[in-house]
Formats: C-alpha cells, sequence, structure tokens
C-alpha cells in the first residue's frame, strides 16, 4: 500500500518526477503545474457526472499503478505508464468546462484570463524544455551511456597496430557497441566469441576476435591498448572521449 501511494505523491506527479535520471529530468514532474487545478476541477466534475465514464476513467486511473506497487523501486513512471492518458482526458475536461465558463464573461475580463493562463503555460513549457535539451544532455549523458560510437570509432582507428584490444565493462556491456558499430556479422560473432550464459539466463561476453572484456594483463611480448573509465587511467594516453560538460567517459592508451 505504501509503494501504491508513492504514484499520488506531490513531488513526483509536480515537482521532480521518477528519480530515476532515464525516466525524468529530476526537476520538473510527470505533470506540468498548471494542470494541478485542472485535475482537481476535471475529477469534481467527473464525481457529480457519475456516469459510466466516470466509472472507466476512475477505475482506470486506480487500478493501473497495483502492477507498479508490487516492485522494490517506487514510483515508477515507465511501469505506470498504462495510467496514460487519463490525466490529459481529466485536464481535457476541465478545460472544457473553464473554457464555457470564461465565455460567459466580459471581453476584458476574457482577454485578462486568456493572457494570464496563456503565460502560464508558456513558463512551465519554456522551463522544462530549457532543462530538457540544455541542463539534461550535460548533466545527465552517463545513463545513456554515452560516448561509446565515439569509442569505438577512435579504438578502430588504433586496432591495426596491436595485438588485444582490452576494455573496460565499467560503463555497461561494451561488446554490444562494438559489434553494432563495427557491423560485424552475427554469423561471425556467434562463431568467434567467448561467452557463457549466468543463472537468469543472461550471456556475459568476455570477448570476440582482437577484442577482450577481462581486462586481463598482457601475456608476453603482446602489444594491448586499453580503454579504460576516466581520464590518466592508462599508462601511455593515445586519444579520449569527453562528455557533454567535459569529463573524460573513456581514455584511450596502452
Amino acid at each position: 500500500m505504501s509503494h501504491y501511494a508513492d504514484h499520488f505523491k506531490g513531488e513526483f506527479l509536480f515537482i521532480s518526477g521518477d528519480r530515476n535520471p532515464r525516466l525524468s529530468i529530476l526537476d520538473v514532474g510527470e505533470l506540468y503545474w498548471f494542470e494541478i487545478p485542472l485535475i482537481i476541477i476535471g475529477v469534481i466534475l467527473l464525481l457529480f457526472q457519475r456516469s459510466k465514464t466516470t466509472a472507466l476513467l476512475i477505475a482506470w486511473g486506480l487500478f493501473a499503478p497495483i502492477p507498479a506497487a508490487t516492485a522494490r523501486e517506487t514510483p515508477h513512471m515507465l511501469r505506470t505508464a498504462s495510467i496514460l492518458p487519463i490525466p490529459q482526458i481529466i485536464c481535457g475536461i476541465a478545460a472544457v468546462w473553464l473554457w464555457n465558463f470564461v465565455k460567459t464573461k466580459s471581453t476584458v475580463t476574457k482577454r485578462s484570463i486568456y493572457i494570464l493562463v496563456t503565460l502560464i503555460v508558456l513558463v512551465n513549457l519554456l522551463y522544462y524544455f530549457h532543462n530538457y535539451w540544455v541542463h539534461y544532455p550535460r548533466d545527465w549523458s552517463s545513463e545513456w551511456q554515452y560516448g561509446y560510437s565515439e569509442m569505438v570509432t577512435k579504438v578502430r582507428e588504433h586496432e591495426d597496430n596491436y595485438d588485444r584490444i582490452s576494455v573496460t565493462q565499467a560503463n555497461g556491456r561494451p561488446y554490444i557497441y562494438f559489434l553494432l558499430f563495427n557491423h560485424v556479422n552475427p554469423i561471425v560473432y556467434m562463431n568467434i566469441r567467448k561467452a557463457d550464459r549466468d543463472w537468469y539466463g543472461l550471456w556475459n561476453v568476455y570477448g570476440f576476435g582482437k577484442y577482450d572484456f577481462t581486462e586481463k594483463p598482457p601475456v608476453g611480448g603482446e602489444r594491448v591498448l586499453r580503454v579504460k573509465t576516466g581520464s590518466n587511467s592508462t599508462n601511455k594516453k593515445i586519444d579520449e572521449v569527453k562528455d557533454p560538460s567535459g569529463k573524460t567517459v573513456f581514455e584511450i592508451g596502452e
């Protein structure tokens, strides 16, 4: 019940949203502030109607978070996405009612209300999009494993000079990106991969061809090109990949 109630908290809905940076920009709730009065008015209108539509919308909104409530991490937007578009429908009902109500007022009053509402909506939208397009890509690029395509391209430029390419798994499963960006034939990969399955049935890939993801030390006179996270992480830096904030994501060296 506690996890269920988490999905109706004001902080989640209107202030910070989901705490997972891949599901939220962390600075705006799942709904806009200007939707607060619309939702309140819309719910009141629905309750007074007492129709099948009311029963459907309210039941849908109340039942949707139940599966997410059984999980450990709450509130969780992805697991409650089935609640959409109930909040928008309720807001729409309220907006239509308000539109009809305002139309009965004087011209001066109508203009004042239209201007005020437009400003409030624009401020909300501009604040969100500024954060989404400016701050979010800079601050949370790591959550989307930024830098792998650039890293693979840089490694490709040097790999012919080395016997083995050692790549860290600190930022995720790198083998996927080498397969994707190097256009490796899946049949060839299946025949040369070094991998096994874990208890859950998921594959752990330790390497294929020149690529090694175990970070083992050189054997004999082997020349190894290393890819590590952060700056100053290799003995001899050759190149690096930085994220939008200027932080080194990968350092390529020997």
